[in-house]
Order: C-alpha cells, then structure tokens, then sequence
C-alpha cells in the first residue's frame, strides 16, 4: 500500500459508513490512480466530479472507464500528474471543505513537489440538519436566518471563511461550479473561475439566481421556520421557497436540452461533457 493510499484509508475511515459510500462498496470515497509522477492532481466534489453515468456509455470495464474518462483524470495526463478523484455521489460542500482541511494537514507528509486541487462546489443546503454542519458557531449563524436564500449565504459565507484560513504552500487551489450560482463571499472569489459548467454551456451568465436544484435539499430549507428562527417572515419564507423550485425547473429544463448532459436525474454530464470542461480547464491554464 503506497504512503498516499494508506493516509487516505485514515483519514476517511469514519466516512465509510455513509449511506452512499457503502453504496459504492469496495471503491469507498476516492479513486486513486499512481504513476509515480511528481504532481499529484486532486479532485473534490460529488456525483458530478466522480463521473456518475459515465459507466453507463460502455459496455464492458465499466467503472474503469469512469475514471479514465472524468475530467480530473483527463486534467492529470495533461498535467502529467498522479490522479486522486476524492468524491462521492450526493456530498455537500462542507464534506468537500473537510477534505480539503485533510489535504492541508497531509501537504508536509507526501513527497510531491506540487499538488493540485480542484472543488466542484455543488447546490447549497445539502448539509443543512446533518452531522456535518454541527459547528456550534455556524448554528448560531442559522439562527439569524431570515429566509432560505439568507441561509444559503450564510452556509457559503461560512465555507469561504474556513476555506481561506487553510491554505499549503504547496498546494494551488482552484474551485468551480456545477449547476448553480457563485455567492461565495467576495475574499474567496479568486480562487474561483469565471464560469460555471452550466454558463460554459450556455456561454453567457444566467439572468437568475439559482442557489439549489434538488427538490430533496429545498426540503431541507423547510428546517430553518421550525429548528432555527421560528421569529421568521413565513410568507417570505413561502416565496423563497416558490422562487427556489421555478429557478430549479428552469435550470433543468436548460441541462436536458444540452447534447453534453444525460437526461434524467440531476443530468450529469456525458463523456462528452467532461471532455469539454477538461479542455476548458485546460484552455485556462487553471494549473499554470
């Protein structure tokens, strides 16, 4: 077992009892891909970035074919790295923070001259009321929540927070975004690219503010009248709520119609469609 896989295995050893983990059984949270390079390039996220359906375009070699063609292995040969694609389908961004957090403390120990990582932040609110946002300081910031666009804010302003206060010289870090739009707190904004994969697709910025698109997370903004600030406007509340679910549809509505996205569920993209944000990745020497 090399030194990278047997720290990982530590570091994720609480994390394998999560419902989608297990789902995914003997893989666990990360692939891992050593070629004895100098560079390791890192992944972050959540179904997305893990390549979910991916295997579905090949008939054989299946879950090899995953990686091989996600868009962090893609990125690896380019930068002719070893590969570490750290994600798993339906985490949220503070999981992937966490992972980051790990790196940082783990920068020293491995022997690589540079590392590389890249977070694909997802829709925001997947870690509300789960044992992942327990901070005692970010529960109290829930309850100054007025409304369910004001708790998204305060989970992202948050996140850029703990983001900013662990950084490695060794490691350059660079996040994107999937499906939804950027309302990070204006100090992490340079970490960031100037698109999304969506506004890529459409190539140009999306007029709406769409904060969430998984109808099972605008549940979960349903907790902050009855768990957090029950003081808060309730028809604010409900029209938040309606605004949610209409900028959802549409941003669906937009993914299923693009020939780089399968058509049911979240429309994760195809082959083709991590191939295109690896190239567009790569047009923007995101890694120098």
């Amino acid at each position: 077992m090399s030194l990278l896989r047997d720290l990982l295995d530590q570091e994720n050893h609480q994390g394998l009892g999560l419902t989608e983990v297990v789902k995914l059984q003997n893989r666990g949270p990360y692939d891992l891909v050593e070629k004895d390079k100098s560079k390791l390039l890192i992944t972050i996220g959540d179904s997305w970035t893990y390549g979910y359906r991916l295997s579905d375009e090949f008939l054989s070699d299946q879950d090899q074919e995953r990686v091989r063609h996600c868009f962090g292995y893609l990125l690896a040969n380019y930068y002719d790295a070893d590969f570490l694609n750290w994600s798993f389908p339906s985490t949220n961004n503070l999981w992937m923070m966490e992972k980051y957090k790990n790196l940082v403390k783990l920068a020293d120990v491995l022997d690589y001259k540079e590392i590389f990582v890249f977070i694909s932040f997802t829709e925001y609110g997947r870690e509300i009321w789960t044992d992942f946002d327990g901070d005692p300081d970010l529960n109290e910031r829930y309850k100054q929540s007025q409304s369910p666009k004001h708790q998204a804010k305060i989970l992202a302003n948050w996140l850029s927070e703990q983001m900013l206060q662990h950084r490695h010289s060794k490691i350059k870090l660079v996040c994107g975004l999937t499906y939804v739009n950027n309302i990070f707190s204006q100090e992490f904004q340079p970490y960031f690219l100037d698109q999304s994969w969506i506004e890529l697709l459409k190539d140009q910025r999306f007029a709406d503010e769409c904060l969430v698109i998984g109808s099972w997370v605008i549940d979960k903004y349903k907790l902050l009248l009855r768990e957090y600030n029950q003081s808060a406007d309730q028809t604010r509340f409900k029209t938040e709520i309606i605004e949610m679910i209409d900028q959802a549809e549409k941003r669906y509505n937009f993914i299923y119609s693009s020939e780089f996205n399968h058509k049911s569920g979240y429309g994760h993209p195809t082959v083709k469609g991590h191939s295109l944000w690896a190239e567009y990745l790569i047009q923007n020497k995101v890694f120098g």
